[in-house]
């Protein structure tokens, strides 16, 4: 007797289990979309077809073949899609060992028979659609219903190539497989029908419409040529290779071929249904009879073309679209982080971070990113820290781990914790390791949880290793200490006390562990694109669309990746890498689409990140989907063959006159100092505004953003410059304070920014020298190797021994119209 718990007897499946299958069936619905659209798609289709039959007997007094081979193969295929494609991924169905039986290759050659079942059905209707009517004379389409045959039988052609369309898209599954399959398939329908088109234009009758035919058949030129290159890309492109720069070029080629032919295409398509039009209703008019034959056949091809073109453009966007990023974004709290942390932080930037000679070590960064996030009432601009990271950790490695920490500093009460007990075993009452068994070492081992494989596989062999086994384990290990990020940072950072306290350490473990960058996004809230243009056409963008205009359309949010005081690259890795140029792409692109995942209000319209045109990440930028534009060049001095010398000697070797005489002559002050109080930080204010208005009054791209006296102060907050890491400079001449500037230390590089000048005394005491000179002393002194002058003013730094360093800026835009613009707007940079 059957019963519910018996389904092998063909007992009903119980409600369980139907629910079951529904939530299966909703769940592939809704990770494949393209199946639930399929099915209407293949019902219209099988509509189609029994009316084509139906009408297609009833007045041709003949049933059309190519219906009944479409009928037949739209059902099967639903069923297919139903049977394969919902049920067989139901992991709760209880038959499911049944579906299971059926090998993997058995399905993939199902599949392919339905894909070229449907695609023979597509060719063969095309040539039905295309011939049938040729040879017949005009009077049969006097009546309404031969022109509502007509018009059905085209709308069935191009709702079967549709349908084809889908299920090949269903077998190629993932997106890229699917994209290039429908390529292949497009492309090989383009030709056919490309090639129909030339066969029924070919022969005019009459000589009055030469003219139209010969378009004809140069629009079928262009379909089949599409329809080649299709192909080729199809079937030559893997998807390891979307980020070739050439295979980018040629898929922007092909769709701009494919869209030229595709606005032929439209127009093919009314000339020709007019034209049908025209001879239906002209009926027996034998003057007109002549075109007819060749004519109307147009209206169906060129339908089923434009369908084509159109699915072969959006698959080749699908080729070279960009993979995602694998890596996740938050925003990073510094509030939030212990002293030791930090200091775990900047270890990790020290060892991985340094990507070129003089980058910020890591100290120094986490200290600058500190202090920018702390500062406050910055009007029109913001700074926010991030955090990139995997997010995908390997969670028996973390329990391994917890296990470990907790056995080791928190081992639970029993005679172990008793040294007297514990000391018996080192007098030898216990048998030695060596006379212990097998089972017995693999428990110690496991208890332990910190020795290797290799080293069980020794003691397994009875501790004997070969010198040249030891030598090789040696070699393996000095190779893999650097990319060893575990052994890099120590655990605990602090000693325990508590339970709580070790699951906090153990946390905040997993979560240094699997960082691979911090970076510091520096927000501008209203960026002016025009105000790079110069002239009278940059007056008038300014007052259209600029800042100058009421609705402000080219004034956009900008995102940072960068400080903006100094300006230089922020984005500090935290971890080993065995590519950093694909690294360096997947954190782009996690910056972007990070954004997209903001609300509309907190959005960055634009992203810039400036990198030195010899760093290695520069080679990422084409292929995370950002472009790359020219910066205008830093100017530093590179100082490490003068290590140990005085300034007189620097500027002896380099053939440099000192400028510090009238200076000293007027018995002028350099003060150094790390007091940010209100008074010093407003004097510096004061002052750098002088020099801002000069330089914009000169024509000269304005600042992004104005400081304040409270974003200096909390550059020289006791929180984040602990160790002096940032300082004021001062020149002053009878009490008279004439320069100024805010001095970075970050690491074995010293730059100066936020420049004042009082210019009627700075110019006769050559103020503005006697700084960078002082600069230069400075880092002579405490061993610094670079000295970074920025990119503005270039002859007089070049004229005391700095080099023009190129810069390069990744630029990613929202918005594709802005592209173009922002790309020009950038080249007009000028920074003086």
């Amino acid at each position: 007797m059957a019963t519910e718990e018996d389904p092998d007897h063909g007992a009903p499946r119980p409600e369980s289990n139907q629910s079951s299958v529904r939530d299966g069936v909703k769940s592939t619905l809704s990770k494949r979309p393209a199946v639930a659209l399929a099915l209407p798609v293949g019902l219209v289709l099988i509509a189609l077809d029994i009316a084509g039959l139906v009408l297609h007997s009833r007045y041709f007094d003949v049933v059309g073949g190519w219906h009944v081979m479409s009928l037949v193969a739209a059902i099967l295929t639903l069923v297919w899609i139903y049977v394969d494609l919902l049920l067989y991924t139901d992991k709760h169905d209880p038959y499911r060992h049944l579906h299971k039986a059926r090998p993997r290759l058995a399905r993939v050659i199902i599949a392919q028979i339905f894909l070229y079942f449907n695609l023979l059905c597509v060719i063969a209707t095309v040539v039905d659609v295309a011939s049938q009517y040729v040879g017949i004379d005009p009077q049969y389409y006097g009546t309404s219903w031969r022109k509502i045959i007509t018009i059905m039988d085209c709308v069935s052609v191009v709702v079967q190539a549709i349908f084809c369309m889908m299920v090949c898209q269903l077998i190629w599954w993932p997106t890229y497989r699917a994209a290039q399959s429908l390529m292949l398939v497009g492309g090989f329908l383009n030709v056919v029908v490309g090639m129909l088109m030339l066969v029924m234009n070919y022969q005019t009758v009459s000589p009055l419409k030469r003219a139209k035919v010969s378009y004809y058949l140069v629009v079928g030129g262009f379909v089949v040529a599409s329809g080649i290159l299709s192909m080729v890309l199809g079937s030559c492109v893997s998807e390891k290779e979307r980020l070739n720069v050439l295979l980018s070029r040629l898929i922007n080629v092909f769709i701009t071929v494919l869209s030229i032919c595709s606005i032929l295409q439209l127009a093919y398509f009314a000339i020709s249904l007019r034209a049908v039009s025209t001879k239906i209703n002209d009926g027996d008019n034998q003057s007109t009879n002549g075109d007819f034959r060749g004519i109307i056949a147009n209206p169906s091809l060129s339908g089923i073309s434009i369908v084509l073109s159109i699915i072969c453009i959006l698959a080749s966007t699908k080729i070279q679209a960009l993979p995602k990023s694998r890596l996740s974004v938050e925003p990073f709290d510094f509030s939030k982080l212990t002293r030791p942390q930090r200091d775990a932080y900047a270890h990790l930037i020290d060892i991985y971070g340094r990507q070129y000679p003089g980058s910020p070590s890591g100290q120094m960064a986490m200290s600058l990113m500190k202090a920018y996030t702390e500062a406050t009432n910055v009007p029109g601009i913001s700074f926010q820290a991030l955090r990139v990271y995997q997010p995908e950790v390997k969670e028996s490695e973390h329990d391994n781990f917890r296990r470990w920490a907790f056995f080791k500093y928190m081992p639970q009460h029993s005679y172990d914790e008793i040294k007297a007990w514990r000391n018996l075993d080192r007098e030898d009452i216990l048998p030695e390791d060596h006379e212990l068994g097998t089972e017995q070492k693999s428990a110690a081992i496991s208890a332990v949880g910190c020795q290797s494989q290799e080293n069980l596989v020794g003691a397994e062999e009875g501790g004997k290793i070969s010198k040249n086994q030891m030598k090789r384990r040696q070699k393996k290990a000095m190779k893999g200490k650097k990319r060893d990020k575990q052994q890099s940072v120590q655990f605990p950072l602090e000693p325990p006390k508590s339970a709580e306290e070790l699951e906090r350490e153990v946390e905040f473990h997993r979560e240094l562990m699997a960082t691979e960058a911090i970076v510091l996004l520096t927000k501008v809230e209203s960026y002016d694109l025009t105000a790079t243009l110069k002239g009278p056409f940059g007056r008038i963008a300014r007052r259209l669309f600029g800042s100058d205009s009421y609705f402000k359309l080219l004034c956009v949010r900008m995102g940072l990746l960068a400080f903006h005081w100094p300006f230089r690259q922020s984005t500090f890795y935290t971890g080993p890498t065995k590519r950093p140029i694909a690294r360096s792409a997947a954190l782009l692109r996690a910056i972007t689409e990070w954004n997209e995942t903001l609300p509309r209000k907190e959005r960055c319209e634009l992203h810039l990140d400036p990198k030195y045109e010899h760093d290695i990440s520069g080679y990422a930028i084409t292929p995370s989907g950002w472009h790359p534009i020219d910066l205008p060049a830093s100017h530093i001095i590179d100082l490490r063959s003068y290590k140990g010398k005085t300034l007189a000697e620097y500027l002896k070797a380099i053939k440099y006159r000192n400028q510090a005489a009238a200076f000293n002559r007027a018995n002028g002050q350099i003060i150094e100092t790390t007091d940010f109080s209100d008074e010093n930080c407003d004097q510096a204010m004061q002052l750098w505004q002088k020099i801002a208005e000069k330089r914009t009054g000169e024509g000269h791209t304005s600042v992004l953003a104005d400081p304040t006296v409270s974003l200096l102060k909390s550059l020289g907050a006791s929180s984040s410059n602990e160790q002096g890491h940032r300082s004021l400079l001062f020149l002053k001449v009878q009490d008279k304070t004439i320069a100024s500037c805010v001095l970075f230390r970050l690491g074995q590089t010293i730059t100066s920014d936020l420049q004042g000048l009082d210019h009627d005394l700075a110019r006769q005491y050559k103020a503005y020298f006697v700084m960078m000179q002082h600069t230069i002393q400075i880092a002579l002194n405490e061993g610094r190797s670079f000295v970074d002058f920025g990119p503005t003013t270039s002859k007089p730094k070049q004229d005391i021994g700095a080099k023009d360093v190129p810069l390069k800026g990744a630029i990613h835009v929202r918005s594709k119209i802005l592209n173009l613009g922002v790309k020009f707007a950038a080249k007009g940079v000028d920074s003086g």
